[in-house]
């Protein structure tokens, strides 16, 4: 069976697709396509050389699939994906398509092909889901892979058959342990039960996750602390507490104040966060907390750093005699600690105004160290020591460059107010930087009348239009930048938005040279 696709699903992916498409449709409306002197109705198209279309790059054969599945088996109060006013794909990967996916990715360096239009919903409701992960086990044996689901197919026949394909780790939505709880904020139906139960079933067969909740403001804080430690008792690799968002076309709209929220699951996140024996962290990271300094977010149990006495909340100065400044400086020092496969090393840290030294160790190769596995985790945890994401001095160093290689004066810096105030912190500690910047006239500008509506606000918009109503106003104002960066959160690496804009409609527009930058996002902890 041929399954067509909406060519205009592809806007954000591969917009050349949906230009193709265009083209088509424009030549087909002046001429019409004969074989044999037979008029041939034409329905669609099939790329001919996949090998001319690996557009993308990703560090497993698994990312490289993802997302298998468009259909969700729950209709949570908070999806953000229902609803919204532009094309996605509903519906599950065919086998065909996953083994022509694995064919072409490469292991050299991650090429792989653009991903499908689907909308990343539950990958397990697909009923052929395993035998996807298996084959890209075998594509690729010993790479660790990220999967998010909400737990609630995690049968015991189908954990067992997971533990078989380690190195694997879950990034499990469970959002609330209690069973009326969940029901009424994720509506999973029949299914709640067996969701509840996964944190067991996948600590019975030691496959590390890490639990989610969406604190959505009818999730009470009794509820959340409850959850927390449920996931704890079942030795979860680390808590993620996510600051919901809210657009204009939401099923089920909150009229509560979600700044206001936000920060009182923050302040609640903090309290319990020294109480917890794994690490517990939120998102947004600036709700949670103090940018840039190297603080360690949390510890993973029976991790090397566990194991020498390390905690939330001490402050790094040096590893292994390197002095530390910045979480990333942190981050960069522990994977290269890894990738040279040094086992051993002091820490210094501070602690309540007290100085610290520890030494680091892994355990023997062997070691049932659950949750912990040296090489499973994220960047810079490998040896235990939990990071959340923070701002990237490069960042900077790449934006200085760009209005260097511009020749820029008058220069338009678009960024969520959240990530702003981190940007504007970096820039005023580093004397380098701030030199640089007094040299021109940086405008920091923030998207509020965004298309979206709602809070989305405190992310960068996915939305071209809307910084066309910034510049606009801008210039209206007597201001006549010669540079605009624009933070790179559009989702492909063309720079098209949800509706299949281009941001080089801005250079069309306005005449001003455009540029794409890398930005902290404001969720960014993705694998």
């Amino acid at each position: 069976m041929i399954r067509a696709k909406d060519p205009h699903a592809f806007a954000i992916p591969e917009p050349r697709i949906r230009h193709i498409a265009q083209q088509l449709e424009q030549l087909l409306s002046i001429v019409r396509l004969e074989c044999d002197g037979r008029p041939v109705e034409v329905n669609g198209f099939r790329l001919k050389d996949l090998s001319q279309w690996l557009s993308y790059t990703n560090s497993t054969a698994m990312n490289a699939l993802t997302p298998i599945s468009a259909v969700c088996n729950s209709r949570c109060d908070f999806c953000f994906e229902e609803n919204v006013p532009y094309a996605r794909e509903q519906s599950l990967m065919p086998l065909a398509e996953a083994q022509t996916r694995l064919k072409y990715f490469t292991l050299e360096d991650g090429r792989s092909l653009f991903p499908s239009s689907r909308n990343h919903m539950e990958t397990f409701v697909h009923p052929r889901a395993l035998e996807i992960i298996e084959m890209a086990r075998r594509r690729q044996p010993d790479k660790l892979f990220w999967i998010t689901t909400n737990g609630s197919h995690f049968t015991e026949s189908m954990v067992s058959r997971l533990a078989a394909l380690k190195p694997i780790i879950f990034k499990l939505s469970l959002n609330a342990s209690d069973a009326d709880a969940n029901q009424r904020l994720m509506h999973t139906g029949r299914r709640t039960a067996v969701a509840l139960d996964a944190p067991r079933l996948l600590q019975k067969y030691r496959i590390p996750f890490m639990g989610g909740v969406v604190a959505w403001p009818t999730l009470g804080l009794e509820e959340i602390v409850e959850t927390v430690r449920y996931l704890e008792s079942f030795q979860a690799y680390a808590i993620r507490i996510r600051l919901p968002l809210a657009h204009r076309w939401l099923k089920r709209p909150t009229n509560v104040n979600l700044d206001h929220h936000w920060r009182g699951v923050a302040q609640l996140a903090r309290e319990l966060c020294r109480t917890t024996s794994v690490p517990l962290f939120v998102e947004p990271p600036i709700y949670w907390v103090n940018a840039i300094l190297p603080e360690i977010d949390g510890v993973v149990q029976n991790s090397p750093a566990a194991r020498a006495g390390l905690r939330a909340g001490d402050l790094i100065r040096t590893i292994s005699d390197k002095p530390i400044r910045t979480r990333i400086e942190s981050e960069s020092v522990l994977d290269e600690l890894h990738v040279r496969g040094v086992t051993e090393f002091s820490i210094v840290v501070e602690r309540e105004g007290h100085t610290i030294e520890s030494l680091i160790h892994e355990a023997p190769p062997g070691t049932d160290t659950y949750p912990y596995q040296a090489g499973y985790f994220y960047r810079g945890e490998n040896f235990g020591i939990f990071h959340v994401e923070d701002f990237r001095l490069n960042h900077v160093q790449k934006i200085l460059d760009l209005i260097e290689a511009h020749a820029a004066h008058d220069v338009i810096l678009f960024s969520s107010k959240i990530v702003a105030s981190i940007f504007e912190t970096v820039v005023e500690a580093v004397p380098e930087f701030a030199q640089r910047i007094a040299k021109i006239n940086l405008y920091l500008e923030s998207v509020e009348e965004n298309s979206f509506g709602g809070n989305y606000s405190v992310m960068d918009s996915r939305v071209v239009e809307d910084y066309a109503r910034v510049i606009a106003r801008r210039i209206d104002g007597d201001i006549h930048p010669d540079l605009i960066l624009i933070p790179d959160a559009f989702g492909s690496p063309w720079g098209t938005d949800v509706f299949g804009d281009s941001v080089q409609r801005l250079v069309l527009q306005f005449g001003i040279p455009v540029e794409r930058v890398d930005w902290l996002l404001v969720y960014g902890r993705e694998v």
